[in-house]
């Protein structure tokens, strides 16, 4: 047994006030964190809040974090082959490495980013901790984040692009550019979305056409995204819009419906291959 009582590196800023293992598991700070975290773009969160890490196989490695940041996670993840899922979390650990002489350190906070090869869930975060000498590693806001799989691209459409939430825009400059926006039931299909963005087009020019009018309003961007609450998904939506720069503004990640908060997920976007001005000679 060492009793050197090594510092040890890279804790997270924050400690909590009551610095226990129960006072680790009820701090709010920590669980607030957590669960206020977004999905970095690509990737679905299928738990979150957690007192427990991955106990699974197909496990790859782990990094240490200087911030509970999934889309420093996310970046991590992508660098590495073979991974398909990530385990963001809390843990309490000791500001020393316990030893002969330190058997009981004053604790710290690290974030883990730990990585798997396959698919993660809720049942799996069983690891609640460890003794280490006389210190009790614990853990908090333990999250799993599973990296979805892309939709085709589409013929006349450029993408897909991952976005981390759904498009969250009506207006631009006082012009509205949310044409329309479309609950579909049954499974994802992007092709939906564009064969809709498409007909709106048709549809306006022809009505533009009949009026005698010189402009329309063009579906130039779609948005398509997942409505999804604990991991389960509940149909999808098309988002329809005239300007493909309505992806650079803040999104939104979740919504609530009837009382129940719906995470919105598995977010890709189309651009319109040729832009159309929606002008007529």
């Amino acid at each position: 047994v060492s009793s050197a009582c090594t510092p040890q590196q890279g804790l997270y800023q924050y400690t909590p006030v009551v610095n226990t293992p129960r006072g680790f598991l009820v701090d709010t700070t920590l669980a607030s964190t957590g669960t206020s975290a977004t999905p970095p773009a690509g990737y679905t969160r299928t738990f979150s809040d957690q007192f427990g890490s991955m106990f699974a196989t197909n496990y790859l490695t782990y990094y240490q974090l200087s911030a509970y940041d999934p889309a420093s996670c996310s970046i991590l993840c992508d660098k590495t082959p073979g991974c398909q899922s990530f385990n963001i979390y809390f843990e309490r650990d000791p500001v020393q490495d316990p030893g002969v002489s330190c058997q009981d350190p004053t604790a710290g906070v690290t974030v883990r980013c730990a990585l798997w090869g396959s698919q993660i869930n809720a049942a799996q975060a069983q690891n609640i901790g460890e003794w280490r000498q006389q210190f009790m590693v614990v853990i908090s806001a333990s999250a799993g984040y599973v990296k979805n799989t892309a939709p085709a691209p589409v013929s006349g459409f450029t993408g897909p692009v991952g976005l981390a939430g759904a498009v969250n825009v009506n207006t631009i400059n006082n012009n509205r550019v949310l044409l329309a926006q479309n609950y579909q039931t049954g499974t994802y299909n992007v092709s939906v979305c564009a064969a809709q963005c498409t007909a709106l087009t048709a549809s306006n020019k022809a009505a533009a056409i009949a009026a005698g009018t010189y402009s329309y309003n063009a579906c130039n961007y779609f948005n398509a995204f997942s409505v999804s609450n604990n991991g389960t998904k509940y149909g999808y939506y098309c988002g329809l819009y005239s300007d493909a720069t309505v992806a650079s503004y803040p999104q939104i990640y979740t919504s609530t419906i009837s009382g129940a908060t719906y995470d919105l997920v598995n977010s890709y976007g189309y651009t319109l291959s040729t832009p159309d001005a929606g002008t007529l000679p």
